[in-house]
């Protein structure tokens, strides 16, 4: 069996393509016009990757040079066209190993491998060609929202946007900012590790990247902050 894939660097920044899976001697294209898994990247959930990885050497032996990436299975009914992905089910995870060409399925609530497959990377630099929807629905972004406007209705204004742009926001904290005549929205890379997602955001709101404004407080457990300015207001 055998599945090509954008290169790794693709994958991890939350694009890659699903292209071609070959099983049993059969091809069997990855169109999946809604394919959606979701990528886990960031901090929280290289920790649960770890545990992952014990389990699965637990049943077969992974490679060792390398980190894979991995994905859960997020809507099976949108896979069930592809022989690989069969037999799986919701929150189902699948391990990419890059570098030693290996897909393995495996379902933690059960321990069990679902199915390992051989791989092929596809060094390209967008979509494949034939395939209509192959973006990769990223893990969420945890930040936090400051009001630095007079205007009520600023939070879902924000959360609009930026279902509009298809980002996948997980929202911590929402409060009025310091001051409330921020002319532009401010965006923060509360860790210096989100850079890609806060200019991603940032030009999803016609704001800006920058730092903490003097005086504004770190909100706790957020990858990025978004201050609210006077441009999103209607």
């Amino acid at each position: 069996m055998k599945i090509n894939f954008l290169n790794k660097n693709k994958i991890l920044i939350g694009f890659f393509g699903l292209v071609f899976l070959v099983t049993l001697g059969s091809a069997v294209y990855f169109y999946d016009q809604n394919l959606k898994l979701k990528v886990t990247s960031d901090e929280t959930a290289k920790e649960d990757n770890q545990k992952l990885l014990s389990e699965v050497g637990k049943i077969i032996e992974l490679p060792s040079n390398e980190s894979p990436t991995v994905a859960v299975v997020s809507d099976k009914e949108k896979l069930s066209g592809n022989v690989f992905f069969k037999n799986s089910q919701n929150g189902d995870k699948v391990l990419i190993f890059a570098e030693a060409k290996k897909a393995i399925l495996y379902r933690p609530s059960t321990k069990k491998l679902i199915e390992v497959a051989n791989i092929n990377l596809a060094d390209t630099n967008g979509v494949v060609a034939g395939s209509k929807d192959e973006n990769v629905e990223a893990a969420a972004v945890k930040m936090s929202v400051f009001n630095g406007t007079k205007e009520d209705n600023i939070f879902q204004d924000i959360e609009d946007k930026l279902k509009e742009q298809k980002i996948n926001a997980e929202f911590v904290t929402k409060r009025n900012a310091l001051r409330d005549n921020y002319i532009q929205t401010l965006v923060v890379d509360l860790t210096g590790e989100s850079s890609e997602s806060a200019n991603q955001i940032a030009k999803a709101l016609d704001g800006q990247v920058g730092s903490l404004p003097k005086g504004e407080t770190k909100p706790e457990g957020s990858d990025i902050l978004i201050i609210a300015g006077l441009n999103l207001v209607k």
